[in-house]
Order: structure tokens, then C-alpha cells, then sequence
């Protein structure tokens, strides 16, 4: 496990380097604003605890995959995914992730569902950024479009059938 695990809080300018190296959108070693923007919303509210078995280089991996799996939302007031994912203590985890219009209570609503079904929820990313989607739903550069919400919920690991539900 790397040394770098929980020790420090990330900041946009420690992942940078990091960041660089994944296609975002535009080619590998350039961010967007908006991308930028959301990779920093991801980093910026998240305390040490729940990056305890995830390296630098795995947070801003699975950063990238939501952002990249988000990109197009085509006649879909909100998509939705669970996925499996290895951190680097050797655990599995399964990660929640939305992505859709930007309302009141919504992070509060979607832990609340967790803890009715009893699943215990770790981190939290939430970014929000304004952008528009164009017909075909994929994503737009900042305009003075909607809110959209983006949360990814890192849960304790689902088998298979309660991911999928």
C-alpha cells in the first residue's frame, strides 16, 4: 500500500500531475474547465478518512471513468451506475454514481436510501457544474445552462444482485 494513503488532504494542485495523464476529453495532458472544475469539487470536500485506501492515482482514475461515463446523457432525466472497483489496500468496494439535473435534498435523499436498505455508505464526491447538454445529450462547455448534479457514493462492497438493484 502506498506510503501517500489518508496521510494529506488532496488539493487540485497535487492531483495535477496525476491528472494530466488521462484523456478528460480533450487529449491526455488537458484538463477542460469543466473538467478541471469537477476534479477539483471532487477533491476539495473530501476528508482524509475516506481516502484511506485510495492513492492519489486511483482517486483521480475513478474521478476520470465517472467523468468520462457521464459525459453523454441522451433523453435521461438522470443516469445511474453501480460498478465494482479494487482499492489499493486489496479491498473491493462498489461505487454508486449519478449523474442528472441538480435539486434540493438530492445527496441527502440517495444516503437516506442507502440506510434503508442497509447499505453502508463511505465517501462522498458531489461536484455541481453548470453546462449545457446538447440534443444528443452529451455534455456542452459552461454556459448558462442547468445545474447538473454529479455524486459518486463509495458503498461497502454489493454482490451482484443488490448492485444491480
Amino acid at each position: 500500500m502506498p506510503a501517500s494513503l489518508g496521510t494529506d488532504m488532496y488539493t487540485l494542485s497535487s492531483l495535477q500531475p496525476v491528472a494530466v495523464t488521462y484523456d478528460w476529453e480533450n487529449g491526455a495532458g488537458r484538463l477542460s474547465p469543466e473538467a478541471e472544475s469537477f476534479l477539483d469539487q471532487c477533491v476539495s470536500h473530501t476528508d482524509t478518512q475516506g481516502l484511506r485506501n485510495l492513492s492519489p492515482e486511483t482517486l483521480v482514475k475513478l474521478i476520470n471513468e465517472f467523468w468520462k461515463w457521464s459525459k453523454i446523457r441522451a433523453g435521461e432525466p438522470a443516469i445511474v451506475r453501480t460498478r465494482r472497483v479494487a482499492a489499493d489496500d486489496g479491498t473491493d468496494v462498489t461505487l454508486l454514481e449519478i449523474a442528472g439535473p441538480d435539486m434540493p435534498f438530492l445527496v441527502g435523499s440517495v444516503l437516506g436510501a442507502c440506510r434503508a436498505l442497509n447499505i453502508q455508505t463511505g465517501m462522498v464526491l458531489h461536484p455541481i457544474l453548470e453546462h449545457g447538454r446538447a440534443g444528443d445529450g452529451s455534455r456542452q462547455g459552461a454556459t448558462d445552462g442547468e445545474r447538473e448534479s454529479y455524486i459518486q457514493v463509495h458503498l461497502d462492497l454489493l454482490d451482484a444482485t443488490t448492485a444491480d438493484n
